[in-house]
């Protein structure tokens, strides 16, 4: 593997190169952590590296493959507005943290599924619960 580049072990590897190494890893195991791309390099390559160097090469290659976070957001954002454009009557909701302006969780209720609702019965589960009074 490392031929492909002129390295040899004793030679320090850039980001680019490790993560050129690890990227079919991380395609087939897309929750492929930090700990295991240094187990990686270190099992298929016998090389150690530092932690923050694995973190950054899962993050270039997590973005390589999926793009970076704020598209991704984008994409979000407008098939949200797609949505409510092409199904009136739907409910779109985006949350983010208060404090941080981070994104946290996404509500969708087609108007199709909020109709269906309407015609189902209401029932009452009581499953191991003390009633006091």
């Amino acid at each position: 593997m490392l031929w492909q580049y002129g390295c040899s072990k004793k030679k320090r590897l850039g980001v680019t190169i490790i993560g050129d190494l690890v990227l079919q890893s991380i395609k087939s195991n897309p929750t492929l952590s930090t700990k295991g791309v240094i187990m990686f390099m270190k099992m298929s390559c016998d090389i150690d590296i530092a932690y923050w160097k694995a973190w950054k090469i899962l993050e270039s290659t997590r973005s390589k493959i999926y793009g970076s976070y704020d598209e991704s957001y984008d994409h979000l954002r407008w098939y949200c507005e797609a949505i409510l454009r092409t199904n009136p009557g739907s409910v779109v909701d985006i949350q983010k943290n208060n404090k941080t302006q981070y994104f946290e969780r996404v509500f969708i209720a087609f108007k199709a599924c909020i109709d269906g609702f309407k015609n189902c019965r209401p029932l009452l589960f009581i499953d191991r619960t003390f009633m006091k009074g």
